[in-house]
Formats: structure tokens, sequence, C-alpha cells
């Protein structure tokens, strides 16, 4: 099914820790309809996601990771996801920003 929204979210040397926060302030939003939305984490070549389901506390959203070694910058990621993301539009968020 298409997602209505794709939510983009380069990282580079972002803990799963500092990604949570922001993942949060997605995820603490009122009024939407999350079967709409997908967030879309994409690695730029710095720290990893460690574990598998690193933010099972954030069930609301449909969390897709894609990590590439090599650092490519921002603009790159913020291309990867767009080809990544199934949504009909896009947002685009930094790591270290809230909503």
């Amino acid at each position: 099914m298409q997602k209505k929204v794709s939510i983009i979210v380069p990282f580079h040397g972002e803990t799963e820790a500092q990604l949570g926060i922001c993942l949060a302030s997605i995820n603490n939003q009122i009024g939407i309809d999350f079967k709409q939305v997908e967030v879309v984490l994409i690695g730029d070549g710095g720290l990893k996601v460690d574990d598998k389901d690193p933010f099972p506390y954030l069930r609301n959203l449909d969390i897709k990771i894609y990590e590439y070694d090599v650092v490519k910058g921002p603009g790159f990621a913020r291309s990867m996801g767009m080809f990544m993301a199934t949504g009909q539009y896009f947002m685009f968020i930094d790591a270290d920003d809230q909503l």
C-alpha cells in the first residue's frame, strides 16, 4: 500500500538514542493517521544502527532503515531517501531536529 507521506531522515554521526529523540517528536504529533506515514532513515556512512528493532517504543511509526558505507553527504542521503520512499509526498527532517 502506498503511503501518503514519507518523512526522510538522513543521519551520519547520531546514535540510536539521538535518533530516538527525532523519531519521538514525529511519533508525538496529534491528529496524524500513522497508517499513511512512513519514516525513512538513511545512514550516510557514519554510525550504524546496531539493533534489528532499535525503536520498540515507537510502534506507531513505520520505520525503514537504509545504510551505506561511504560518506556522500546529506544531499545524496536525501536523494536516496526519495528513491527508497513509497509516499506520494516527501518531507525532510534532519536527525538532530524535532517537530
